[in-house]
């Protein structure tokens, strides 16, 4: 009887407020960061480099016309690639670095301690590179394409607000992504957003026409 009441009480005994407090902090699709999640740590990257007088480098990352992937070949499709994408882009992180889906096909990579804009530059690149490489869901081969908008901060100025530096990265995004799908624009100001894209940024897509290969 002590047993059964015991096991009853397990059992009826609310889930520990940890779990809720996760759930509420990660997407339910690929378990990153949310924009709640986000928000906390690009805050205490920004304040712990603001410190160290060190730069931050914030990635606004968006699949090009991935809509497309739901409309032919299924939402269950779409999120197989969206939790590949994802884990790429977690498996090409420093241990630093933060790794979060900000909604849709629209993710977001924090990196402190950057190295400047050239750096930058280089991370944007490899973050296009993962994006682009061929990937099969369910005997279907796929192949991404991606736009990425950069924010570096600025050393020995005021903070900025975790929300501004994401609008400055997506509106980057949007710049470079406008006039030419799979070009990552970096931009340290939101005022200098209109500089042209560069084209060594440009990540290679496939050419290949065959009925079992789709490139986006």
């Amino acid at each position: 009887r002590g047993l059964g009441k015991g096991l009853g009480a397990i059992l009826s005994a609310p889930p520990p407020q940890i779990d809720v407090d996760e759930r509420a902090l990660h997407d339910p699709l690929t378990s990153l960061p949310n924009r709640v999640l986000l928000d906390a740590k690009l805050n205490d990257a920004v304040a712990m480099c603001h410190a160290d007088d060190a730069p931050v480098g914030l990635f606004f990352v968006a699949l090009d016309r991935f809509s497309r992937v739901n409309e032919l070949f299924g939402h269950q499709a779409g999120d197989d690639l969206l939790n590949d994408v994802a884990a790429r882009l977690c498996a090409s992180r420093r241990r630093t670095d933060t790794v979060a889906r900000f909604g849709g096909d629209e993710f977001a990579v924090v990196c402190p301690y950057i190295g400047g804009e050239e750096d930058a530059a280089r991370v944007a690149q490899q973050l296009l590179d993962e994006v682009a490489r061929p990937t099969s869901v369910d005997g279907v081969e796929h192949q991404l394409t991606a736009s990425v908008g950069v924010v570096v901060t600025d050393t020995g100025q005021p903070p900025e607000r975790p929300d501004m530096l994401v609008g400055n990265a997506a509106l980057a995004m949007r710049y470079g992504g406008s006039s030419s799908p799979s070009c990552a624009s970096t931009r340290r100001h939101v005022t200098r957003a209109a500089r042209a894209c560069a084209p060594r940024w440009r990540a290679g897509t496939s050419s290949s026409t065959t009925s079992r290969w789709s490139t986006w």
